[in-house]
């Protein structure tokens, strides 16, 4: 049993239930409070909302959706059910789009989820059946984390952007999102085998690849690079220097729909200037995935 107010989290000493970052001040802690004024609506000014709101509500979005696939759901389905009532509450004060667990005004920052590193979370091998759409952190089990800042570059006009996107709880056959975006083969992607330079993250354990350290592949095989685009995300800075970090999503063609595509996973580099790969209008597409 667990008591907690604005200002304490008192519980009682257990000897079968351990309290892994148990101190609610931590982003990561299970136990941290929601701002109060979390269901405000966001004043507006000259009707150009504040920008310094809307990150903060990434940041809460982002930690609230880390801590809540860390938790062992007894009926897996339920994983994006069981988080659209706190949605609604949301998507009533911030004015904003709800998409299968991502928000219209971050949904570019929110594609960069991945599975987390922690290392105790068990093997969550790839579904059986339709839960969600590719590009959801729904789509998979187990811990997923965002490795994407608020506040990405888009220096060289090579971000990518949400043209529109269709979802129903019930309905899976009209769900999709169209992305505007900046695309190259997967084998152009600088020194995929290097991880000091470029790291792969696909969204399910494979057999060839269990066990590793999370899911996290330093090598795609040449079957899967044929098939396989990188889509740029953006660039986003990493840490407080100068260094940046350039995002891009895995995504491979499907046969139905024709001409449309589905997430197999993340990509990201920390040498600066990788992202010039995908300068050049005719690597400029319009991208269905599903």
């Amino acid at each position: 049993m667990i008591w907690q107010c604005e200002s304490a989290l008192k519980r009682p000493d257990t000897t079968h239930v351990a309290y892994v970052r148990g101190d609610p001040k931590i982003s990561r802690s299970p136990f941290r409070r929601l701002p109060a004024n979390i269901l405000t609506p966001v004043k507006k000014t000259n009707e150009v909302e504040d920008g310094s709101a809307d990150a903060e509500r990434y940041h809460i979005w982002r930690s609230l959706v880390e801590n809540y696939t860390r938790r062992r759901l007894t009926v897996a389905s339920d994983r994006l059910p069981a988080l659209s009532g706190i949605g609604q509450k949301f998507k009533d004060a911030w004015s904003d789009e709800y998409y299968a667990g991502h928000w219209k005004r971050q949904f570019i920052p929110l594609l960069s989820w991945r599975r987390s590193d922690i290392r105790d979370q068990g093997y969550y091998p790839a579904l059986l059946e339709y839960r969600a759409l590719s590009w959801s952190w729904a789509s998979i089990d187990g811990p997923i984390e965002f490795h994407f800042r608020f506040d990405l570059g888009n220096a060289r006009g090579l971000g990518a952007k949400l043209v529109s996107c269709v979802f129903d709880m019930d309905s899976k056959e009209k769900d999709f999102a169209i992305l505007e975006a900046s695309m190259i083969p997967a084998r152009e992607i600088p020194d995929p085998n290097n991880v000091s330079r470029g790291i792969v993250f696909l969204d399910d354990h494979r057999e060839d690849t269990w066990p590793r350290f999370s899911d996290r592949l330093t090598h795609l095989n040449e079957e899967m690079m044929g098939l396989t685009w990188c889509m740029l995300l953006g660039e986003g800075k990493c840490g407080s220097g100068k260094m940046m970090k350039t995002i891009g999503l895995l995504i491979m063609e499907v046969e139905d729909p024709p001409g449309a595509f589905s997430r197999i996973g993340l990509y990201e580099s920390h040498v600066k200037g990788t992202s010039r790969l995908w300068v050049g209008p005719e690597k400029r597409r319009v991208v269905k995935i599903i």
